[in-house]
């Protein structure tokens, strides 16, 4: 009887020690608002389009509390590795806001698309002219760029944002390694079958999506989901706060297993 004491007992030992280590290693994403996230393992740290000062159009900024820490980069804005901007619409980066954490953030690498960072500089005159962690990223279809920093790493490559007006805009997909979990932000990408294939899409192995809520409410989008960003957990974002309960609900009719953040700040851990 002792033994069999002796043997459950280790076995709980065990199992304590791997819940442990799983929640050390699990990733925790907090989202900031529309598209923007912090990602984060307790150790390494990647936010991408998360520079939201002030609410813009359909879509809510940061709230108070979060601004106040962001400005001097303290609380959750502490030590980030690398900051990353998809394209250069106001509600998805917005440069004042932008500079402040940079001039505060001594350990972050900005890193975006001449577009971005063409504006930053121009707002964040003198510093960002030299500054030596803003960095430019050009890449062409096929043609990725990766990144690495500490214990994080991004590719980069284009996804078109549209045609007509949009046609020029810079707009850029993201794949990241954080917490040995692979997560796809493709910021407001069209639904464009060719990118998703130049960027190799349809071969990668993706553990977390970051995806607008219209690929999962239009037949375009739906489609694009199966083929080419196919991943256990799906984050739908870009809603309009007063549009919330709405588009909220006619997602979960299809993906009732999507992760919907309520409100902004909101953590979610996932092992």
């Amino acid at each position: 009887m002792n033994k069999i004491k002796q043997v459950i007992a280790s076995l709980l030992l065990l199992s304590s020690v791997s819940v442990l280590t799983t929640a050390q290693a699990a990733l925790e994403i907090t989202f900031l608002g529309n598209l923007g996230y912090l990602l984060s393992d307790d150790k390494d740290k990647i936010i991408i389009d998360g520079f939201l000062g002030e609410a813009y159009a359909l879509f809510e900024g940061l709230d108070e509390k979060a601004v106040s820490e962001m400005v001097v980069a303290k609380e959750d804005f502490e030590d980030i590795d690398l900051a990353l901007a998809s394209h250069r619409h106001f509600e998805h980066f917005q440069p004042d806001m932008a500079c402040k954490f940079i001039k505060a953030s001594h350990s972050t690498q900005f890193i975006s698309s001449p577009q971005v960072v063409t504006i930053l500089k121009e707002r964040c005159k003198p510093f960002a002219k030299t500054h030596k962690n803003i960095k430019t990223v050009t890449v062409q279809a096929g043609v990725p760029k990766t990144f690495t920093k500490e214990g994080v790493k991004v590719e980069i490559f284009p996804l078109s944002h549209g045609t007509g007006k949009f046609a020029s805009l810079q707009h850029y997909g993201h794949l990241m390694t954080v917490g040995g979990k692979t997560i796809l932000h493709i910021g407001d990408a069209a639904a464009t079958p060719a990118d998703f294939i130049a960027a190799g899409l349809q071969n990668r192995k993706i553990d977390i999506l970051l995806a607008p809520y219209t690929f999962f409410t239009r037949a375009s989008g739906k489609a694009m989901l199966a083929q080419y960003m196919h991943a256990p957990v799906q984050i739908v974002g870009h809603i309009p706060p007063k549009e919330f309960a709405e588009i909220s609900a006619t997602v979960l009719e299809d993906y009732p297993d999507a992760v919907i953040f309520q409100k902004r700040m909101e953590k979610k851990r996932f092992d």
